[in-house]
């Protein structure tokens, strides 16, 4: 497998999420495509990483989920 793909909780942007961990981290996530779109981010892991790469942009993921406004 190249990517993991994770649900983004209810309520949540990921969109807007995601555009913060490239602007403010440089953590790229992909999204999801067709009716996944804005549903789920995927993490590649294929080629140069290691735990400590995979472990930080998660990192990043979780204290911007944290902060993260929810609409309900």
């Amino acid at each position: 497998n190249t990517v993991t793909a994770v649900w983004w909780p209810e309520g949540v942007d990921g969109k807007a999420i995601s555009k913060k961990a490239r602007e403010e981290h440089g953590i790229v996530l992909g999204g999801g495509q067709g009716k996944l779109d804005g549903k789920i981010f995927r993490v590649g892991h294929l080629g140069w990483f290691n735990q400590e790469d995979v472990a930080g942009a998660l990192d990043v993921v979780e204290s911007l989920l944290a902060a993260a406004p929810r609409s309900l």
